[in-house]
């Protein structure tokens, strides 16, 4: 009899845990839609106004420019003030910064020249908020890291879409920037209370997940886990990759779809369609079937995928490139059928692209999630962030000037190329290195 009560009470205490944590996830991920919907509304109307002054050019660039600053000053340092605080308290306080900058954004509201400043608050703030979500994915689900940085990215995406698609266009046509600016803080508080939530229901196992004082500030362990995992080695590099990737193709994609497709929707159709299907089923494998054991060979064929669709696109001009060759090799002529080569070659190509660029960054941050010690994580995704940033500038700023001078075919060729180099370098680390540990690193103790 007392056997079975005990067993009785050991299945309740499991499944009242089980509750908890479902709770502790919906929280986050509603938590997660808000902010993103709530930050695309506010970086709509900082975008609104630095673009209403004299220079619609310089308002705009001061802001990029802005918002690139604040990893590159703060990054750091606040990742090591989240691992010294804990994911749960850092992510409030980085909550509570963003409410009072988007707040502040009252103060520049037909002041084009002030917006750079709001939008430098906003990124500083956000160094302390972004590596503190990401370290609080351990404390809300120990068991899938992938499925949830994955729907971490379809919340981003689907609530930002619809801030941007949606609710932005409706406001401002019928009650201008400043309800809009409204709506973003009204979001944020509903935010601020589910951080709040959340900081009371994981306090009692937050301590683990906080680094001392006397190491808190140091980079030496981190650095030695990034440079000596060669998990970690690999996952960090595909973020960086990743994210070069984006910005460059950002500024390379109105010229390469003029280029191959000519003035129109069908060039922007024949690349957006296909890439963000790619995406989509992309992100939902990385959720459901990826596993740690199989994160080098998932991050390494994603990285190869990337490359390789970055060379194929960089060949498509005018039927000179890869499936002008295999027209002219079958000895097949489309001239007067009204059948465009290189734009039908792009489906699949743009199809790879997107499911490599989604499943990548989803991949490598599981992998970091479930290999970094605890007490570290901040660090570890605030050091990926600066680096990123470091990285992008110089690649940002020759996408401008390669696309204007040379093209953007030459220009997408050149970023596959770093990205081959780095594919070697990275393929090069690991056979060189043993992983440290075959399971999630142990924590950091944490003496208060």
């Amino acid at each position: 009899m007392w056997t079975r009560q005990k067993a009785g009470g050991l299945q309740e205490d499991v499944a009242r845990s089980g509750a908890a944590d479902r709770l502790d996830q919906v929280v986050f991920f509603t938590s997660r839609a808000l902010s993103q919907a709530g930050q695309a509304l506010f970086l709509v109307v900082l975008v609104i106004t630095s673009g209403s002054g004299s220079s619609v050019a310089f308002g705009l660039s001061s802001v990029m420019a802005a918002t690139m600053a604040g990893p590159l000053l703060f990054g750091l340092l606040a990742g090591s003030l989240a691992d010294r605080l804990g994911p749960a308290r850092a992510y409030l306080l980085g909550t509570l910064g963003r409410l009072s900058v988007i707040t502040a954004g009252f103060l520049v509201l037909g002041r084009p020249e002030l917006a750079w400043a709001v939008a430098l608050g906003y990124s500083s703030v956000s160094q302390l908020y972004s590596p503190a979500e990401m370290a609080m994915v351990p404390l809300v689900e120990r068991r899938s890291p992938a499925r949830t940085h994955a729907l971490l990215v379809v919340l981003q995406y689907v609530a930002q879409g619809l801030a941007v698609l949606l609710l932005a266009p409706v406001l401002l046509l019928t009650a201008g920037a400043a309800a809009l600016l409204a709506l973003a803080v009204t979001i944020y508080l509903a935010v601020l209370v589910l951080a709040l939530v959340l900081n009371v229901r994981v306090r009692p196992r937050e301590p683990e997940y906080r680094a001392p004082s006397r190491q808190a500030f140091s980079f030496r362990r981190t650095a030695s886990f990034l440079t000596g995992d060669h998990r970690a080695t690999y996952a960090f590099g595909s973020l960086a990759f990743v994210d070069v990737v984006a910005k460059c193709v950002i500024v390379a994609l109105p010229a390469y779809l003029l280029a191959i497709a000519g003035p129109g929707r069908a060039g922007f159709i024949a690349v957006a369609i296909p890439a963000a299907v790619g995406a989509v089923l992309g992100m939902l494998w990385a959720g459901t079937q990826f596993r740690l054991p199989e994160a080098q060979r998932v991050m390494r064929a994603t990285l190869l995928g990337a490359i390789v669709s970055l060379f194929a696109l960089a060949g498509l001009e005018s039927g000179l490139g890869l499936a002008g060759i295999v027209l002219q090799a079958a000895n097949v002529t489309t001239s007067g059928v009204g059948f465009d080569a290189d734009l039908a070659l792009v489906l699949p190509v743009a199809l790879l692209f997107g499911a490599s660029i989604s499943i990548a960054p989803i991949a490598a941050r599981a992998v970091l999630s479930a290999t970094a010690p605890h007490g570290q994580q901040a660090r570890v995704f605030a050091s990926q962030s600066t680096l990123s940033e470091i990285l992008g500038i110089v690649p940002l700023l020759l996408a401008g000037l390669g696309t204007e001078v040379a093209g953007p075919q030459p220009t997408l060729g050149l970023v596959a190329v770093a990205g081959l180099g780095l594919l070697l370098v990275l393929e090069g680390n690991s056979t060189a290195l043993a992983p440290h540990q075959a399971a999630p690193a142990p924590a950091e103790s944490a003496a208060s």
